[in-house]
């Protein structure tokens, strides 16, 4: 529902008005004689940082998709190293096989140069939807999309649109499905695994009947925990009176959860709207009560389409804002992608508007290895911090550093219109953007009919951080990729104190410890056995810079 909305207002800015409805510090051993060296490194390091990144080129394109409607709105990298990019087809031609009438959720699983090793058809002669897959530890994939089909994959329907879970092997071969909902429409955006092996769903609700307890008006945000097996242990429902849903739902470090949400207007759970739709995020706890919870926006139309944990331990939301009030500034025209980061207990540390005077929307964001932030969006603007738009709507990358300052952008697409939902950083350091396209010219080779698939391969931000190697201290991962172990040799010239964190893209904290007085030719070896295959990203603290670097694990 929320991307139906989404398409609506990208071609629309004057439906807005009306939605309101989606990482101690180390301490450091140095001596006096040593200041001349911190100087030096600081000096380096602050004119590396000041240079801008140069923007992405396009390493490879695919469409994929049939004669009628094909839209990607999710993807990830397997542990194969190809990627998985999962929406809805309508289509039954060409690359698409078995649809089960209506549209069905549809799965595309290609190698690292985007030649198609599988795809699949999920669903039944409802409509079906894929809004969120991920890989699951055992190497399979686990997805949450909607339907409203009651035969073909699916078993059972609850009444309008439901959350449709779904467990797959690694051949995409389904191992159970679940459905979870009331009597109206219920519709999931995202699916996240828990530590204790199970999921955490988000996604919003208008029942108040069969799996849902209460409603408090309109659409509420509604979150759904489940075991290993898809058996549902509690829900929750939270909103106010008018439109109000969960982009994403994460798990915390303490064991409870965060949504990064959507909220229409004051009443029940929402409190201090700015009017027109706000950023809503809500800290919870392990049993799903709230601790904390914040609106942030305008007087405008504000909205969070991703969100994603921080290094240090806070967030960063992603999405859209149309006003320079409140919480705003910097809108460049109708509505700027909005980036806002805040601290763990919810205290803004910075905001950015990015944009010209058309209409630009945020939809996803990553971490970068370089210490910043990676969005995808959707932009109809030549002008302001946009350029080269090939006409209509363009995918439009943007970068910036780790305090939200642009350090590069390109738009990307043809003369047709061109969505960005989705956008992962690879095991190369590029990118990858899906999302669907109408074009068949500029950056897009060719048109299947309606809207295809359209996956996009970037390089790298062109930083100068080589795979092996980082900071001005020397420090070399080695191998790298590594399966059950890899060695940190360090070559630094200070002897102090060093913290090591690894994160998964994320910002999970999956190890984090300290080695005392690292000097010289030091080694480290860090134990992988435990970690899934994945891209993760390793951080070093030696109190005069924090430096990282990427670890690949196979």
């Amino acid at each position: 529902m929320r991307i139906a909305v989404l398409k609506a207002v990208h071609e629309n800015s004057a439906v807005h008005a009306e939605l309101c409805p989606i990482n101690s510090k180390t301490r450091n051993k140095m001596k006096n004689n040593l200041l001349i060296i911190y100087v030096s490194i600081l000096m380096l390091v602050a004119s590396v940082q000041k240079a801008s990144s140069q923007a992405p080129i396009v390493q490879w394109q695919k469409n994929f998709g049939g004669s009628a409607s094909d839209f990607a709105y999710c993807v990830i990298q397997t542990s194969d190293g190809g990627y998985i990019t999962a929406g809805q087809s309508g289509s039954s031609n060409n690359d698409v096989t078995g649809n089960h009438g209506g549209k069905d959720g549809w799965i595309v699983k290609s190698n690292s140069a985007g030649t198609i090793d599988w795809q699949r058809s999920y669903g039944g002669t409802g409509d079906d939807v894929i809004y969120s897959i991920r890989q699951t530890v055992e190497g399979g994939f686990i997805f949450v999309g909607g339907t409203t089909s009651n035969d073909g994959d699916v078993t059972l329907n609850n009444g309008g649109e439901d959350f449709w879970v779904v467990k797959l092997d690694n051949d995409g071969n389904i191992q159970w499905q679940r459905t979870y909902g009331g009597s109206q429409d219920d519709t999931p955006f995202s699916i996240c695994m828990t530590a204790d092996g199970g999921y955490i769903i988000g996604g919003s609700s208008y029942s108040s009947d069969s799996d849902l307890t209460v409603n408090q008006g309109a659409l509420d945000a509604w979150i759904l925990k489940v075991d290993s097996a898809g058996n549902m242990q509690w829900q929750k429902s939270f909103g106010g009176p008018a439109y109000d849903y969960a982009a994403v739902v994460l798990q915390t470090s303490d064991g409870g959860y965060i949504l990064g949400a959507g909220a229409g207007a004051n009443g029940g759970d929402v409190s201090g709207n700015h009017g027109n739709g706000d950023v809503w995020i809500l800290k919870l706890d392990a049993s799903a009560n709230v601790e904390w919870k914040k609106c942030y926006g305008s007087n405008g139309y504000d909205d969070c389409y991703n969100f994603i944990k921080t290094n240090d331990g806070g967030y960063i939301a992603c999405g859209v804002c149309s006003a320079n009030n409140g919480d705003v500034s910097g809108n460049h025209g109708g509505n700027d992608e909005w980036l806002l980061k805040i601290d763990s207990a919810g205290t803004i540390q910075w905001q950015r508007s990015f944009g010209g005077t058309g209409n630009e929307f945020g939809n996803a964001i990553v971490r970068t290895l370089n210490g910043g932030y990676a969005t995808c969006a959707t932009t109809s603007s030549t002008n302001g911090d946009v350029t080269n738009n090939h006409g209509g709507n363009d995918d439009w990358f943007l970068s910036t550093d780790s305090t939200g300052h642009l350090t590069s952008q390109k738009c990307f697409g043809g003369s047709m219109n061109e969505d960005a939902w989705s956008m992962i950083q690879t095991n190369d350091g590029g990118f990858l953007m899906a999302g669907e396209s109408l074009s068949s010219n500029g950056d897009v080779a060719a048109n299947y009919g309606g809207e295809d698939y359209l996956v996009i391969k970037l390089s790298d931000l062109n930083t100068g951080i080589a795979l092996n190697s980082f900071g001005p201290g020397g420090v070399e991962v080695f191998p790298n990729p590594a399966t059950s172990a890899t060695t940190v040799s360090c070559m630094l010239t200070i002897n102090a104190d060093v913290f090591m964190t690894l994160t998964d893209m994320t910002g999970k904290i999956i190890s984090r410890f300290m080695e005392e007085g690292i000097v010289g030719a030091n080694s480290i070896q860090i134990d992988l056995k435990s970690i899934p295959a994945g891209l993760y990203i390793l951080n070093l603290e030696n109190g005069i810079e924090s430096f990282g670097n990427r670890v690949i694990v196979q």
